[in-house]
């Protein structure tokens, strides 16, 4: 009875650590890309938060992700798109699957948006404080960790204001 109880115990144990660990993601390697951007709903928002992750992505290693809508994604795709009621307007949800992919999905507006430039800030090194004001670290290979994040925010109004800025 007592090793039932110990192998019972091992299970549960096994099974709740298999549920929370969710794979790495590579989105370049050496220079190259090896992951793709998929656009699972084709709108404005969406498209403006695929060419922003992509246009980093190629600031900070020289390689281009490319944008594709209508596909089947892969191991190693990022896919912006799709709701996330619990993320309020404007918020959104980062997450890592364990067929190695990463969603952004977005609470309504520009969630999306702000999916991926907090993937940029949290996760790639990225510093942005506006359009043309940020700061990146040069990398060859660029790894995400499993991520679970999700965001609301507090209030909806956000602007970046600065002095001469026409």
């Amino acid at each position: 009875m007592k090793q039932l109880i110990q192998c019972m115990g091992m299970l549960m144990l096994l099974f709740g650590l298999s549920s929370r660990v969710s794979a790495q993601i590579t989105l370049v390697k050496d220079g190259k890309a090896t992951s793709r951007i998929v656009l699972v709903e084709k709108n404005e928002v969406n498209e403006q938060a695929a060419t922003l992750l992509q246009d980093f992505v190629k600031r900070i290693s020289q390689a281009t992700l490319p944008i594709v809508a209508d596909t089947k994604a892969r191991s190693g795709d990022i896919l912006i798109g799709g709701k996330q009621a619990s993320a309020g307007e404007d918020g959104f949800l980062l997450k890592t699957t364990a067929n190695e992919q990463l969603q952004i999905s977005s609470g309504g507006d520009k969630g999306a948006i702000y999916g991926v430039v907090s993937l940029l800030e949290q996760y790639m090194g990225v510093s942005y404080f506006a359009k043309e004001a940020y700061t990146l670290t040069p990398m060859q290979t660029i790894t995400l960790p499993a991520i679970h994040r999700e965001e609301t925010p507090a209030f909806r109004y956000r602007q970046t204001y600065s002095y001469n800025n026409d």
